[in-house]
């Protein structure tokens, strides 16, 4: 902070001098105490202990003051925001940097009530991201209980690992999820699956006199290019 211009140098003087002093008295209780209880003198050793612990306290506390001359993340990341710059003064309660570790990302996903009730956390999941081509394997770690009251949909949340921190916040990402297994499902291509009349979905069906017939289906999984059909 001197360096920037934001700490008096009499200030930082103050509290080096400060932290000198108090490892000194520190210093010297202990060399005290040390000798006392050479000797065996109780007394002296529990007045000498007491004198210890005051040096202690005050070394610690000068080196508490002496520590705030220095600006310390407690992590390690990459600094996103900076609202302060080198010579301004900071009002009591302004953050001066936001520190963001992206070893690790959370993608968020909004999706309709009936896909979110076949998810579960734990479940194996990607994030891919086309424009640059790169694609990470995660983890689904939240799917919220209740809906979102705007949308109606459920908020569900990808965490994955960020190895050469490639992906940024803030970034829009394509999420692939992997639902509970469905054996011996009925699966068609997703691409012959049509909206029909009053929002109802239907398929082509090819009936005993030769023709195509419209049938209305109810849709379950979606995997790549199939889907399921749970009844129809």
């Amino acid at each position: 902070m001197f360096e920037q211009g934001a700490l008096p140098r009499k200030d930082l003087d103050q509290a080096r001098v400060s932290v000198t002093q108090a490892r000194n008295q520190f210093d010297l209780a202990k060399h005290h105490y040390d000798a006392l209880a050479a000797f065996g003198n109780q007394q002296g050793q529990r007045a000498a202990a007491g004198q210890l612990e005051s040096a202690r306290g005050k070394y610690a506390g000068a080196q508490a003051l002496l520590s705030y001359s220095q600006i310390r993340s407690p992590i390690n990341g990459w600094i996103t925001d900076r609202p302060l710059y080198p010579g301004e003064m900071a009002a009591a309660g302004t953050p001066l940097l936001t520190v963001m570790d992206i070893s690790q990302v959370i993608a968020k996903a909004h999706i309709p009530q009936s896909e979110a009730v076949l998810l579960s956390t734990g479940s194996r999941a990607t994030i891919e991201v086309p424009e640059i081509e790169h694609t990470v394997e995660g983890m689904i770690t939240v799917v919220s209980p209740a809906l979102d009251a705007n949308s109606t949909t459920v908020e569900v949340w990808v965490q994955a690992k960020n190895p050469g921190q490639r992906l940024k916040p803030g970034t829009s990402v394509q999420l692939s999820m992997f639902a509970k297994p469905v054996p011996n499902a009925l699966a068609i291509p997703a691409a012959a699956v049509q909206p029909g009349p009053e929002g109802a979905t239907t398929v082509m069906v090819l009936g005993a006199d030769g023709r195509a017939h419209q049938t209305t289906v109810h849709t379950g999984v979606k995997q790549g290019d199939q889907i399921q059909i749970v009844d129809g």
